[in-house]
């Protein structure tokens, strides 16, 4: 019989255990996980310091600006006052809400927080509620990945894992937009797996959708749908399956419902544009940070990149992404390493700047560094185990270009979070498998201990004879 790991999709994909199905208790499950989830993280948040639980600064600032103005005159820009929030008036890219008023961030999470303070009231509890809701649901669909990929009770398993996770709290506490990214990945996964499963291209277009929503909150939707669809058409060509159609019909799902913002930005900024414009600015930070911003720098430098002193303001994001490319060019060798370690902070259980000695951590920081540190190192061992199984060498490729995508970036854990659902679902099994594993070693390790022993005394026995 073949290793569960190993088994080809066009057998069975997945062996399942007995119950794997679920039926009422699954429902059961489904409801008592989303009850508890918004319990324990309603406390959870209730318990942080008014400083770990402060908004994202500028990030949540800018949304938010881009929020009322949708809420008083349905105008997607930053108002002309947006000068008097002090966290705007501070941000080192302010010239861009000048420059960009109408691009510079998608519009999903700036268009759901009008929503929320149309309906719930301009209170930044009532977005942290629906949230951490978020965040339920989140864990139910990593129970219903858990389930599919394996069992229900590697689903349930995992689905508390994600109830647990540090991120999930702390990013809703922050008010960030990682809890509804992370809720449109694993679902945006689960059809994606349910199309190459049942060989549909109805489950293929659901999925395809979902990746055109997440796109209109952070544009990587688009690398995600793009990355799952190439896995799909390998396994038309590797394994002869029928899943040239679901590939297709997923990415142009995406692209065509994503088409819309993609020629309204290119034509408000008259150069081609996705879903919105603030790449140059972010590599700008993650590669040449300090030649960027440093106050130090040379007149003629700070010229070139300021756009109320150049010549062309409009020109802000072009400077910038020249500039970025001209330190690639002049140093190619430290560039690289930047990448590195950028690539290294997306894995990091700690950001950027929580990487100190243990003792000058917080009790959040140290709860954070462990539970990650064992969810990473338990689920790359998952994934060996699972090398050969057609799921996990798509996630597993997923990952991989979304490390590579983001070692330009000045990333951190935040920007891992989405995909950490599905992570969990994998770390589950090898746990699940290590626990069930675990009395049938230490009876070997007994009985070998035990035969030793018996050898040992029959020497001596033969000995003293």
């Amino acid at each position: 019989m073949k290793p569960e790991g190993r088994v080809a999709l066009g057998e069975a994909a997945q062996t399942r255990r007995p119950g794997g199905g679920g039926g009422f208790g699954s429902a059961i499950a489904v409801v008592v996980l989303f009850a508890v989830t918004c319990v324990v993280q309603f406390v959870a948040i209730a318990r942080l310091s008014p400083q770990a639980s402060a908004p994202f600064d500028p990030d949540f600032y800018e949304y938010q600006s881009l929020a009322r103005s949708l809420s008083a005159s349905g105008v997607f820009a930053f108002p002309a006052d947006w000068s008097a929030t002090p966290a705007l008036a501070n941000s080192s890219w302010k010239y861009l809400y000048e420059t960009s008023p109408t691009t510079i961030r998608e519009p999903g999470y700036p268009a759901l927080m009008a929503l929320v303070h149309s309906v719930l009231g301009d209170e930044n509890h009532s977005l942290r509620v629906v949230l951490i809701l978020c965040n339920a649901l989140t864990v139910v669909v990593c129970f219903r990945l858990g389930a599919f990929l394996f069992s229900w009770q590697v689903g349930l398993l995992a689905a508390v894992g994600c109830m647990l996770d540090p991120s999930m709290v702390y990013t809703a506490a922050r008010l960030g937009r990682e809890p509804i990214l992370a809720l449109l990945t694993t679902t945006g996964l689960l059809l994606a797996f349910a199309a190459v499963r049942r060989k549909a291209v109805g489950w293929a277009l659901l999925a395809g959708a979902v990746f055109a929503l997440l796109a209109y909150f952070k544009e990587t939707g688009h690398v995600t749908c793009g990355v799952l669809a190439a896995w799909m058409l390998l396994l038309a060509w590797r394994q002869r399956l029928p899943l040239w159609k679901p590939a297709l019909g997923m990415i142009a799902c995406t692209l065509v419902l994503a088409l819309p913002w993609m020629a309204r930005n290119s034509l408000l900024r008259d150069r081609p544009v996705t879903m919105s414009s603030i790449a140059p600015l972010t590599m700008s930070n993650g590669m040449a940070a300090a030649q960027t911003w440093a106050s130090t720098q040379p007149d003629d430098v700070r010229e070139a990149l300021d756009p109320w002193r150049a010549a062309n303001p409009a020109d802000a994001e072009r400077r910038l992404l020249h500039r970025t490319l001209a330190y690639f060019r002049a140093n190619p060798g430290e560039a690289i390493g930047t990448m590195a370690f950028n690539a290294g902070l997306f894995w990091s259980p700690l950001g950027r700047y929580s990487l100190k000695p243990w003792r000058e951590l917080s009790v959040a920081e140290r709860t954070g560094l462990l539970y990650h540190g064992f969810l990473l190192s338990v689920s790359l061992m998952a994934f060996w185990s699972f090398r050969r199984n057609p799921y996990a060498q798509g996630v597993v490729l997923l990952l991989l270009v979304m490390t590579l995508l983001h070692s330009p970036f000045d990333a951190g854990p935040r920007y891992r979070a989405a995909f950490e659902p599905v992570l969990l679902a994998y770390a589950a099994e090898a746990t699940a498998r290590a626990v069930a594993s675990a009395p049938r070693k230490a009876a070997s390790i007994v009985a070998i201990r035990s035969q030793r022993s018996r050898s040992r005394r029959l020497e001596a026995t033969r000995e003293a004879a």
